[in-house]
C-alpha cells in the first residue's frame, strides 16, 4: 500500500491514505538497521501515505524558498524561533500510545516524589535507588532545603519528556523535563502558521488542536482554585530577554479567563496569614482584595520568591554555573568559583553557598530586590498549602539526567507495570555510592567515541552534550579530563540516530500537567528539528528550528471507499 509520487494529484494521495485507514492497514514502516528512520519515506524510498499530499504541496510551495519561510516565520515568533516549512504528521493511534507512555511515566515520577517527601523512601528500602544517589542529585539541583516542607498529597508539576524515534521506529525517551519547561506557548502559533500554509490538510485529515489542552488546563486550574476559596491566576516573570513565549502564554490563558499577574501589573500578590490575595499595587483598595486559590506558575521558584532559603540554594548554584560560562568574567574569579564548587560538605553534599554568594555578589546582585519585596512569603504560602499551584517546589531534581536512569525501574516499583516508553541504553561513569570512576567504561567510550553520546547530568538544553560522531578530536582530551575529575556528573548513552524529516533530525516534547487529579496530556506535541549537517543536538540555539507536529486521522472519502469495499 505504498505509492510513489510520479506526479499524481494530492487528492488521489489523500484517497489512498484514507482507504488504507479504512481498511485498518499500517501507515508506517520502520527501517531495521542503524540507518535513521525517515519520517516521510520508507527504507525502499517510497513515500508514506500520510505524507503524500503534504510532501507534494511542500515541493510545489516551499522547496525553493525554505530560507524565506524560515525568515518570515521567525518574525511571526517575534524573533524567538523559526518554524520549518515541512510539518511532521503523527497518526492518532501512534500518538495515543505515546500519550499513555507519558501518563505512565508522569505517574511514576509523582509516586516517587510522594514517597520521597513522605519520609518513607521505599525506593531506598527496595534497593531501587540508593539514598546516596538521591541525596547527591537533590543537592546538585539546589533543592535540599525543601526536605520536610513539601506536602506529598498536593504534588503538581508540568512534565514534558523529550522523545525520539529510533532506527527501528520505536519511541524512546531521551530526557525528562519537569516544572518550568519550554514549548507550551508555541503550540497554537506553530499549528496556525502551518495550516495557513497548507489549508488542504483540513480537507484530508481531522487534526487535533492545542486549544483543547489550554481549555482543559484552565478549567482544571479554576476548579482547583475553588478548593482554596479563591480564583486562579497565571503568574509570569520574564527572565530571558530574547524569548517572547511568555507573551504568547499570557494571551492564550487570558482568552481562557485566567487573569495574568506579573511584577509590573497594577495588581500584585500579597501574602496574608489566611492565604494569598490580589491587591492593587499602590496599596489602595484593600477592601476589594481578591482571594487567590490557585497560582499557575510560569517561572522557576527561585525567580518568584528569592526570599525563601531553599530557593536561594538553587539561585546561588545556577548563578555560579552561569558565571563559569560568562566570557566577561575574569579567569581568577572563575577559578575561585570552580574551587568552591569542587569542595562539597560530606553531609549536605553542597559546596559553601555563603562563599559562592559572596563572590557572585561582587559580579552583580544575586537577587532582584524588587521581586523579594513584592513576593516575600509566597513560596512559604505554597509550601504551607495556603494556595494551590501547578508547580510544587522541590520537584526539579527529578529532571536530572542521572535520575532518568532509574525511571523505568520506578514504573515497575510503584505502578507494577512494564514501561511503555523505554530509555536509551545509559551507563554512569561513576559508581553509585563511592562515585569511583569506571575506568574500563571510559576507555571503551574514548576508543569508540563515534558510538556514544556523553551528557552532563545537570546540563540544560543542548548544553554539555557531546555527540560522538560530531565530536572534534581537539575536544576529546578536554572532555576526558572533565570526566576523570568528576565522573559522577557524566553519563554515556549509545549513539542512536534520530529520525529524519526532510533533511532535519527531529525530536518532540509531549507536554502534560501532573497532579493529584491525574495526568492531562496535550494532543499537540512541541517539535524541534536541526539540519543533518548540524552539531547533532536538537535545540533551538544553534541552527535549530521548530517543527509543527500535527496529530490526526485521515478523513476517508466515504462514497469512493464505500464503492471499493462493496
Amino acid at each position: 500500500m505504498f505509492f510513489k509520487l510520479n506526479g499524481a494529484s494530492p487528492k488521489m494521495f489523500a484517497f489512498f491514505a484514507g482507504l488504507a485507514f479504512v481498511l485498518g492497514l499500517s501507515l508506517s514502516s520502520a527501517a531495521q538497521s542503524q540507518t535513521a528512520y525517515n519520517e516521510i519515506f520508507t527504507s525502499e524510498g517510497q513515500i508514506r501515505p500520510e505524507y503524500s499530499m503534504i510532501y507534494q504541496l511542500w515541493q510545489e510551495r516551499f522547496a525553493d524558498n525554505q530560507d524565506q519561510y524560515l525568515s518570515e516565520s521567525r518574525r511571526s515568533f517575534q524573533g524567538d524561533n523559526a518554524l520549518d516549512s515541512m510539518p511532521r504528521l503523527l497518526l492518532a493511534p501512534d500518538y495515543d500510545r505515546l500519550k499513555q507512555g507519558v501518563i505512565q511515566r508522569g505517574r511514576a515520577i509523582r509516586a516517587f516524589l510522594k514517597d520521597h517527601y513522605s519520609g518513607r523512601k521505599y525506593y531506598a528500602q527496595s534497593g531501587t535507588i540508593p539514598t546516596e544517589v538521591v541525596d547527591r542529585i537533590v543537592a546538585r539541583t539546589g533543592e535540599a532545603g525543601f526536605a520536610g516542607l513539601v506536602n506529598p498529597a498536593t504534588l503538581s508539576f508540568f512534565y514534558g519528556p523529550d522523545l525520539i524515534r529510533d532506527p527501528n521506529g520505536h519511541w524512546r525517551v531521551i530526557e525528562d523535563n519537569l516544572g518550568f519547561i519550554g514549548g507550551l506557548g508555541d503550540l497554537h502559533l506553530a499549528q496556525k502558521l502551518t495550516l495557513e500554509a497548507y489549508p488542504e490538510i483540513n480537507d484530508s485529515f481531522s487534526i487535533r488542536r492545542p486549544d483543547d489542552f489550554y481549555r482543559k488546563l484552565a478549567q482544571s486550574y479554576k476548579m482547583r482554585a475553588q478548593n482554596y476559596g479563591g480564583k486562579a491566576i497565571l503568574y509570569l516573570i520574564s527572565t530571558y530577554a530574547a524569548d517572547n513565549e511568555e507573551k504568547r502564554i499570557q494571551q492564550i490563558f487570558t482568552q481562557e479567563g485566567i487573569e495574568v499577574v506579573t511584577p509590573d501589573t497594577v495588581k500584585q500578590l500579597k501574602v496574608r496569614d489566611d492565604g494569598v490575595y490580589l491587591e492593587l499595587r499602590d496599596g489602595r483598595g484593600k477592601g476589594s482584595a481578591e482571594k487567590v486559590g490557585f497560582i499557575f506558575l510560569n517561572a522557576e521558584h527561585a525567580w518568584v520568591d528569592p526570599s525563601h532559603p531553599a530557593s536561594q540554594q538553587r539561585t546561588v548554584l545556577d548563578e555560579a554555573s552561569a558565571a563559569l560560562k560568562n566570557k566577561k568574567i575574569n579567569s581568577r574569579t572563575k577559578s575561585q568559583i570552580s574551587e568552591i564548587l569542587a569542595t562539597v560538605d560530606p553531609v549536605t553534599k553542597l559546596p559553601s553557598l555563603k562563599r559562592l554568594a559572596k563572590i557572585l555578589e561582587t559580579i552583580e546582585p544575586l537577587f532582584d530586590r524588587a521581586i523579594v519585596r513584592k513576593n516575600a512569603g509566597l513560596l512559604d504560602a505554597i509550601l504551607k498549602n495556603k494556595v494551590g499551584t501547578n508547580y510544587s517546589p522541590g520537584v526539579d531534581f527529578t529532571g536530572d539526567k542521572e535520575f532518568y536512569v532509574y525511571v523505568e525501574a520506578l514504573i515497575r516499583l510503584y505502578l507494577h507495570e512494564e514501561p511503555i516508553l523505554e530509555n536509551l541504553p545509559t551507563q554512569k561513569f561513576a559508581s553509585d555510592v563511592d562515585q569511583k570512576l569506571n575506568v574500563e567504561l571510559l576507555n571503551e567510550v574514548l576508543a569508540n567515541i563515534s558510538k556514544y553520546v556523553i551528557k552532563k547530568v545537570d546540563g540544560r538544553g543542548g548544553d554539555s552534550v557531546w555527540v560522538g560522531p560530531k565530536i572534534k578530536s581537539s575536544e576529546l582530551k578536554d572532555l576526558e579530563t572533565m570526566i576523570r575529575s568528576n565522573p559522577s556528573v557524566y553519563i554515556v548513552q549509545e549513539f542512536t540516530p534520530l529520525s529524519v524529516l526532510n533533511g532535519n533530525i527531529v525530536d518532540l516534547r509531549v507536554i502534560s500537567d501532573v497532579s493529584q487529579e491525574g495526568v492531562l496530556v496535550a494532543d499537540s506535541p512541541w517539535g524541534r528539528g536541526l539540519p543533518q549537517s548540524g552539531n547533532g543536538k536538537v535545540n533551538l540555539s544553534d541552527k535549530g528550528r521548530e517543527i509543527t507536529v500535527l496529530v490526526g486521522s485521515p478523513k476517508a472519502p466515504v462514497n469512493l471507499c464505500s464503492r471499493v469495499l462493496h
